[in-house]
C-alpha cells in the first residue's frame, strides 16, 4: 500500500478524493482480478473508443482519467487522455462526423496531458460544432476538459465543480521529532 501511495504522490492530480480513494482501492487490489472486476463492475476487455449517433461522435470521458492507456484504466474503467486524443482526432478528420459530443461522467484524475488536451479541444472550435454533456460528475481534470469544448451542459442533478489540485505526502513529522 506505502508503495502505490508513493507512486500516486509523483504526479499532481485535478481529482476529487472520493475518486482517488476509488483509485487507491482498485490499485492496492490489483492482484486479485476477479476482486477488481467485482468492485468496478466493468468488464476485462472494456475499450474508451467513440460512437457516431447520426453524424455525431459521443466520446466518452468515464471514471479516473489518466494520461496514458494502460492495463489499469482497462481494469478500473478509467479514460486515458491519450485515447481521448486519439478518439478527438478521429472524429475531428472524419467527413461523415458532423458534430463531436463529450459525454462525461468523471470525478477528474491526473492533471498530466489535461491542459495539452485541453488545448487540442479548443483550438479545434469552430472546425465542427464541440459539446460537452455531464450527466453525473464533472469535477475537476474532468471540467477543464469539458469547459474547453464550444459548449459545457450540466444535467440538472450532475455534480460540478471542484476545481483544484489534490497532492498527497507522507506527514513524518512525529518521527522526526522522535529521532
Amino acid at each position: 500500500m506505502e508503495r502505490i501511495k508513493k507512486a500516486m504522490g509523483m504526479y499532481p492530480w485535478a481529482i476529487q478524493e472520493s475518486e482517488l480513494e476509488k483509485i487507491i482501492m482498485i490499485a492496492s487490489r490489483l492482484n486479485d482480478i476477479e476482486a477488481v472486476r467485482a468492485t468496478t463492475g466493468v468488464p476485462l476487455n472494456n475499450n474508451r473508443r467513440m460512437e457516431i449517433r447520426n453524424g455525431v461522435a459521443i466520446i466518452p470521458i468515464v471514471g479516473s482519467i489518466f494520461r496514458y492507456a494502460n492495463m489499469f484504466t482497462e481494469i478500473s474503467g478509467g479514460t486515458s487522455t491519450q485515447m481521448l486524443s486519439l478518439d478527438f482526432n478521429e472524429a475531428l478528420n472524419n467527413k461523415d462526423v458532423k458534430g463531436i459530443l463529450f459525454d462525461i461522467d468523471s470525478g477528474g484524475g491526473q492533471a498530466n496531458g489535461i491542459s495539452e488536451l485541453s488545448s487540442m479541444i479548443f483550438n479545434a472550435r469552430g472546425r465542427k460544432p464541440i459539446k460537452a454533456y455531464a450527466g453525473g460528475s464533472v469535477a475537476s481534470a474532468a471540467y477543464w476538459i469539458g469547459s474547453s469544448a464550444d459548449e459545457l451542459v450540466i444535467n440538472d442533478t450532475a455534480v460540478a465543480g471542484s476545481i483544484g489540485a489534490m497532492l498527497s505526502f507522507d506527514d513524518n513529522t512525529a518521527q522526526k521529532e522522535k529521532d
